[in-house]
């Protein structure tokens, strides 16, 4: 169904979306966005009014969005133009990052200079955290610099940082570690190896306190080893103790972080 209604959004769009007022909302929720990639990709505006008049419900924000991911690549300018008049904010934000994603794809740099401009800076912030997921897939090192240089507020910076690191560590980790090998210490690259330490925590707890020993600030160093020792013993007990006592790593907060529990009074 899906896919007939994908085919024949394309072909009568109107006819497909009138046909589709006889479904129940559990199968709306499921094939809806067929329609919405058909009709997108041939009447981007045509299909943004129908899903507009759809109401609150789930599959009419997924309907949007799906259509918007089309008009993103036929005509950027003119969605972002729409976009920014959605009065929903939930689904502003939502056509928003998909918006700044799909730019990012193919334009990374051109997205950052829209994105600059727009004066609210809530709908910078959904903006933002779409193209740092969309550059971060073509080139995460580019994204990461751009993250930095960006100037946000540091949750939000530590935010797009983790989204990049994330799909990074995931994609080409090799790549990710040859980059932070390259950088110069300071308080950018102690970011992004918070954020890498973090992400490799998981599969790696030994590499991942290896990573966070590099930490260039002495206080931040400290806090996110004994948070990654804590983590590691908290999950794998004496195994994790003696993993830490190998490593070259402070004696007294191996210490803190290896001594058993005091006994129960």
């Amino acid at each position: 169904m899906w896919e007939a209604l994908e085919s024949r959004g394309r072909r009568d769009p109107e006819a497909a979306f009138a046909w589709t007022a006889n479904l129940d909302d559990y199968l709306k929720s499921n094939v809806m966005q067929g329609l919405a990639e058909g009709w997108g990709a041939v009447d981007p505006e045509g299909a943004i009014k129908a899903g507009m008049e759809m109401g609150s419900a789930d599959y009419a924000a997924e309907f949007v969005t799906s259509v918007t991911t089309q008009w993103a690549g036929s005509d950027p300018e003119k969605e972002a133009g729409w976009t920014l008049t959605v009065v929903n904010e939930r689904l502003r934000a939502g056509v928003l990052g998909e918006l700044g994603e799909i730019c990012a794809q193919t334009e990374p740099e051109k997205a950052a200079e829209w994105i600059r401009g727009i004066e609210d800076p809530g709908n910078r912030r959904f903006a933002e955290n779409g193209l740092a997921v969309g550059w971060s897939g073509l080139d995460p090192g580019g994204a990461i610099n751009w993250a930095l240089d960006s100037g946000t507020n540091p949750a939000h910076l530590d935010e797009m940082v983790g989204d990049i690191i994330f799909n990074w560590a995931n994609l080409d980790p090799r790549g990710a570690v040859n980059w932070l090998r390259e950088q110069t210490p300071g308080p950018k690259t102690d970011r992004v190896l918070c954020a890498f330490t973090a992400e490799t925590a998981a599969d790696d707890p030994r590499a991942a306190l290896v990573w966070a020993s590099e930490i260039y600030d002495p206080a931040l160093r400290e806090n996110h080893l004994r948070d990654r020792m804590q983590s590691w013993v908290g999950l794998y007990g004496d195994q994790a103790c003696e993993g830490i006592q190998a490593l070259d790593l402070p004696a007294e907060l191996k210490a803190e972080c290896t001594a058993p529990p005091a006994p129960a009074n």
